[in-house]
């Protein structure tokens, strides 16, 4: 599938905090002025259902501070140039820690930092792939890449950081329920839609046969078959009254004529997303005497269950 998503450079959106102090120390009796900066700097990139899109906001700290009067720069070999210009003080980057546009680690050398796929990491530079998809705030994991441009062919299969164990994106041949970006990801005659999508969480699209009811043919219904533990799965064109209960159903227009009850109500996802589940009812009066409808379910291992009454 494929996460909103985010992704460190090309999909995921970046934060960053800056830091900067700056001292004068300047004698009435002495013509010459002692000028001493620091910075320090940071950046974090932390990041992100119909068409899922993926934006990059990168920001870096460069430590620069003003003094009305004077300006001084400090460079590497830790000479100062006075000026009275500008206004403004900078160090150069070999006297700041941090702060770059792409974003930076300690200890980094500017190559891969050889964390293989299926770790969690910020940064592509962390990772031995350079390839550090972040889902939202559950955060990154190293894989194969970010976005279907990244693959030879196919698409790019959304990472799925709570799984046991974490999986990484994977480039994938574009079958039924791969994670894509276009249709242009997609084998045969399958077209890439949003199957889930949690906003500022995770927004997956997948290859499947339909994106809506028009493109399936007479009395069927463009119905998601999820894939619950992957955060996937597909859209498939199902046959009015065919699904039984404990299947994926639209909740919106013909989704509910699909199910073989013609009943589909929503199941709730750790408080985040709903998704709508054929079930035996939808209210406590369509149950036998004394019991009560029960709710649908949904169980990140297990995947669906259809209300019933109980």
């Amino acid at each position: 599938m494929a996460w909103l998503v985010g992704c460190s450079d090309d999909g995921a959106a970046a934060t960053a905090s800056e830091s900067g102090s700056t001292s004068t120390a300047s004698d009435a009796s002495m013509s010459d002025a002692s000028v001493s900066a620091s910075s320090s700097g940071t950046a974090v990139d932390t990041s992100s259902t119909s068409s899922p899109e993926t934006t990059a906001d990168e920001s870096g700290s460069s430590g620069v501070t003003a003094d009305p009067s004077t300006t001084s720069t400090e460079s590497s070999s830790g000479a100062v140039d006075e000026s009275s210009s500008t206004g403004a003080s900078t160090e150069s980057s070999t006297g700041s820690s941090g702060g770059s546009s792409e974003g930076s680690s300690e200890g980094s050398t500017g190559e891969p930092g050889g964390l293989p796929n299926g770790s969690m990491c910020d940064l592509d530079l962390q990772c031995d792939s350079s390839f550090c998809f972040v889902v939202g705030p559950l955060g990154g994991v190293c894989g194969e890449c970010e976005a279907d441009t990244d693959c030879d062919a196919g698409g790019c299969s959304v990472p799925l950081p709570l799984a046991n164990p974490v999986q990484g994106a994977v480039c994938n041949d574009g079958s039924l329920g791969d994670g894509c970006d276009t249709d242009a990801a997609c084998a045969d005659a399958l077209v890439c839609a949003t199957i889930i999508d949690v906003p500022g969480i995770i927004t997956n699209e997948t290859c499947g046969e339909c994106a809506i009811d028009a493109d399936c043919g007479p009395a069927e219904v463009c119905s998601p078959a999820y894939d619950v533990p992957a955060f996937g799965g597909a859209w498939t064109c199902e046959g009015e009254g065919t699904l039984p209960n404990g299947s994926g159903c639209r909740l919106d227009g013909l989704g509910p004529a699909a199910c073989a009850s013609g009943i589909c109500t929503p199941g709730d996802v750790l408080g985040i997303l709903q998704l709508g589940v054929c079930g035996a009812c939808e209210f406590d009066n369509e149950c036998p005497m004394g019991q009560t409808c029960q709710p649908a379910q949904v169980d990140l291992q297990a995947g669906l269950t259809g209300s019933f009454c109980g």
